[in-house]
């Protein structure tokens, strides 16, 4: 079972969360560029659209996360020290955050959804594991 929305779970209610977990509420659907010092990665909601209560479209929108953005590695190239010039195209793309909003307002229905989780099985490979035993937990520890 997936939880798809687990803040709006009863069971996580009494959590008090940080006023810092809904303060930029404006910017969950936003497509852009995730900065941190070396590592920057791509919020994209329109894969997960599920998740903030949003039909699911698909087939999913394309968008490159840039394969020379993961060639970037922290330790052959230590020399690069001033993050802000180094990423400094997905700096500006960060600042256009207006335009980077992924639109929808079409509501998740379990019609759809079902309807994308066959289009989903269609085009990927999924094997899942049953649940882990005894067995299992001790031929991974030992």
């Amino acid at each position: 079972m997936v939880t798809w929305q687990p803040y709006l779970d009863p069971y996580f209610a009494s959590i008090q969360l940080s006023s810092m977990c809904s303060i930029d509420e404006n910017l969950y659907l936003m497509r852009c560029p995730l900065i941190c010092f070396y590592a920057v990665e791509y919020h994209l909601p329109h894969r997960v659209a599920r998740q903030f209560g949003l039909r699911q479209e698909f087939p999913v929108e394309p968008f490159s996360t840039s394969i020379e953005l993961h060639k970037f590695d922290r330790q052959r190239q230590k020399k690069v020290t001033d993050f802000e010039t180094h990423h400094r195209d997905y700096i500006d793309e960060w600042d256009q955050q207006g335009d980077l909003n992924y639109e929808n307002d079409q509501a998740h229905t379990n019609y759809n959804f079902r309807r994308y989780l066959i289009w989903y099985s269609g085009v990927t490979r999924c094997k899942l594991k049953g649940q882990w035993t005894t067995i299992d937990r001790s031929m991974a520890s030992g």
